[in-house]
């Protein structure tokens, strides 16, 4: 049934019902469990949204965009992926403003169009860091992660987390996530957010915590890096 229905902007209501047509209870009351947002749990599968969103043009992206209604879970994930896929970043960082309501919600999306423009990009990304709006935040924290530790922006991007507080428990999991995959990759970059003493404890220790969790660190940098637990 997905695999045959298209999606544009005449069948939007189609688009719904398949989705509902999906309904899994119990993998709805499980998500419910670990990703908390106001809107309902459909239960989709990865590979079920992923087929979906591969039935939908590139030409019929912007024609939907609109008649999105953001009251299921995964109907909003979809609607990010579909904008990812446009690779408009500016577009992306708006809508994740206006209508992400979890973790969920930022780290589903493929950001690797970012490497076709680096520079621009990292300045966008940059010009809407906020400590005020916890998922937008989120999603360029991670956006960095994923796409500019071995570039030479990453002296940058260190500068200014160094000075990056947020009271969002998902803001500072991602900085520590951030400071775990650092540390893997440019350990020198990570021991100064280390030592720079203006981050958060939270963010510290669970950075300590993630790297000590992480198969790709040696015994040996685990017991080191405990010295900065506070």
């Amino acid at each position: 049934m997905i695999k045959n229905a298209k999606y544009n902007i005449d069948n939007y209501e189609q688009f719904l019902e398949i989705l509902l047509s999906l309904k899994n209870e119990k993998k709805a009351a499980f998500d419910k469990k670990i990703i908390f947002t106001e809107k309902i749990h459909i239960g989709l599968s990865s590979a079920q949204i992923k087929q979906i969103v591969k039935s939908i043009s590139i030409s019929n992206i912007q024609n939907m965009l609109p008649f999105f209604k953001h009251i299921y879970y995964e109907e909003t994930i979809i609607y990010f992926i579909l904008i990812s896929r446009l690779e408009d970043l500016e577009l992306l960082c708006e809508n994740i403003d206006a209508h992400a309501s979890s973790w969920a919600d930022t780290d589903c999306i493929n950001t690797s169009f970012i490497k076709k423009d680096l520079n621009n990009n990292y300045l966008l990304l940059t010009s809407k860091l906020s400590n005020t709006k916890e998922y937008l935040s989120r999603f360029i924290i991670v956006t960095f992660m994923n796409n500019y530790i071995d570039t030479p922006y990453i002296e940058n991007i260190t500068d200014i987390l160094s000075n990056f507080n947020s009271e969002f428990y998902y803001v500072n999991m991602a900085s520590s996530w951030f400071i775990c995959e650092l540390f893997i990759k440019k350990r020198e970059y990570a021991l100064k957010l280390f030592e720079c003493n203006t981050l958060s404890k939270f963010t510290i220790n669970k950075a300590v915590s993630k790297i000590n969790d992480s198969y790709r660190v040696s015994k040996a940098d685990k017991d080191m890096v405990k010295q900065f637990k506070k």
